[in-house]
């Protein structure tokens, strides 16, 4: 067989020959290409996240600063770019660690220039103890103020001088000293104060009348240094303070079966002419001032009010005062019982003893 007979044959078998070996190419081609694809498919992937990565950084740098731009027209301020710090927050955020350190720059976060981060407030142990330490001023200073002056509830102290009223007798009489009492005119001539058991002695304690029959007890007693405690007025007061009074010696009795009460009262003066003029200072009327008589409960708590009598008498540098009242208030100038007890009231024992211990 010749394969000339045919010669369309030959060219055909010749150019099928061709395309599949163009086929089996185009296959290889194909396949290597798809395992080469297949070995970059990794590749392709991460640059594909990579990519995404940057695009989503891009955006919120964008979107910060948008919001910084638009937090910048809400304050009024001109807007600034994102990626520019604004004027106050500090140096960038990838300046604000410090190797040394390791985390973040404790003088700039937040952007507070010299500033460490979040505001710290006083130490609790700083904060109470400051207030333990105030609470303890606090209170050495209400202590100071209840020693110097009380808790505020009590009213004003009465001011130092006798008291600027109080009662006086219907009648009264005065009388200078006499020479019976001359050995005791100074007070430089005489033994020393007076004391209370010289003023009140056990037979001293119970004043006896023989007209009322009134036996009249010593209820209360007090001596004062201040003379101006056992007077009201400030002229009495003055004469006193003027005479170098020492001791002001009070005593109160009473009879409460007769009706009966009585103040006496002895002042320790510089020289008899000092008693002789205290004792007229005081005379009612003049509105220099009385003896005080001694605070009591009732019924004496009325003594002064209604009618009474009295005699202040100088005796030596001494000047002694008696004063008596039925404890009802009645009575007048003529009523013999209260002359009577007057005269009791006003015998004057401790004087009559330092007259007899210069003889």
């Amino acid at each position: 067989m010749s394969f000339d007979a045919d010669p369309r044959s030959g060219p055909r078998r010749a150019g099928g020959g061709g395309r599949n070996a163009q086929d089996r190419n185009t296959r290889d081609q194909n396949a290597l290409d798809q395992n080469a694809a297949d070995r970059d498919a990794p590749d392709r992937d991460e640059r594909a996240r990579a990519a995404r990565g940057r695009n989503a950084r891009d955006r919120n740098a964008r979107d910060r600063g948008m919001s910084r731009g638009t937090a910048g027209r809400r304050s009024g301020g001109p807007r600034q770019a994102a990626d520019q710090p604004r004027k106050g927050d500090g140096p960038p955020r990838s300046a604000r660690t410090s190797p040394a350190s390791g985390g973040r720059d404790r003088t700039g976060a937040r952007g507070r220039p010299g500033g460490g981060g979040r505001r710290r407030g006083v130490p609790p142990v700083v904060f109470y103890g400051t207030a333990a330490g105030l609470g303890v001023v606090l209170l050495a200073a209400v202590a100071i103020l209840v020693l110097a002056g009380g808790s505020g509830t009590k009213g004003p102290a009465r001011p130092p001088g006798p008291a600027a009223a109080g009662s006086v007798p219907a009648a009264y009489s005065d009388a200078p000293s006499t020479p019976t009492f001359d050995v005791i005119g100074e007070r430089s001539a005489d033994s020393g104060p007076l004391t209370a058991d010289e003023v009140f002695p056990p037979g001293r304690t119970t004043l006896v009348d023989g007209t009322t029959h009134a036996r009249l007890e010593l209820r209360d007693q007090r001596i004062d240094t201040d003379c101006a405690e056992a007077v009201w007025g400030s002229a009495a007061g003055a004469v006193l303070q003027q005479s170098g009074c020492t001791q002001a010696v009070r005593g109160v009795y009473a009879d409460q079966k007769k009706g009966y009460a009585a103040l006496y009262a002895v002042f320790n003066l510089a020289h008899a002419v000092d008693a002789g003029r205290f004792v007229h200072a005081i005379t009612p009327g003049t509105g220099a001032g009385f003896v005080r008589p001694l605070p009591e409960a009732a019924p004496l708590d009325g003594f002064g009010r209604g009618f009474g009598i009295a005699r202040g008498a100088a005796m030596g540098h001494y000047a002694v005062v008696a004063w008596v009242q039925r404890l009802d208030g009645s009575g007048d100038a003529k009523d013999q019982s209260l002359i009577s007890l007057l005269v009791t009231a006003g015998n004057a024992p401790a004087v009559y003893g330092r007259v007899a211990a210069h003889r």
